[in-house]
């Protein structure tokens, strides 16, 4: 007997930001993004792929999260909130990153926050070679 799931009903920005950033398509992101809107969160999401260099897959990773906050209008541009977003994107990359080798990396990346926290979940694949990478997943939440 099959038995569906809710992922829905208790939803919390850790949740939803999860969810979000296992979406497989765009379609599923939109459908994601209109229910956590609809429960009061602010959301965004992005995509994040390549060969990352040691040396610049830091600021990379934390300048294209912060883009996607800004254009989504998850956070405004306001030192409090920018820098919620750094400090849970780097507690999120501590779960994705290799270090410190150069990877190819593919990741989502969500951003969920109400008007205390504030959640970044980076989710997808890296390895030290495209042909070696496996499912990563890292999530971070600061308070506003």
């Amino acid at each position: 007997m099959e038995k569906n799931i809710d992922l829905i009903s208790n939803l919390t920005i850790g949740r939803g930001a999860l969810i979000l950033a296992m979406s497989c398509n765009r379609e599923e992101e939109e459908i994601i993004k209109a229910i956590l809107r609809k429960k009061g969160f602010r959301c965004a999401a992005t995509e994040i792929g390549g060969i990352t260099q040691k040396e610049d897959a830091h600021s990379k990773l934390i300048g294209n999260i912060m883009s996607a906050a800004l254009n989504e209008k998850v956070i405004e541009k306001t030192t409090r909130e920018m820098h919620a977003v750094v400090h849970a994107s780097l507690e999120a990359e501590e779960g994705v990153i290799i270090y410190p080798v150069s990877a190819s990396v593919l990741f989502k990346v969500a951003i969920v926050r109400n008007a205390e926290w504030l959640c970044v979940t980076i989710y997808g694949q890296s390895g030290f070679h495209k042909l070696t990478g496996h499912e990563r997943c890292g999530l971070g939440m600061m308070h506003l």
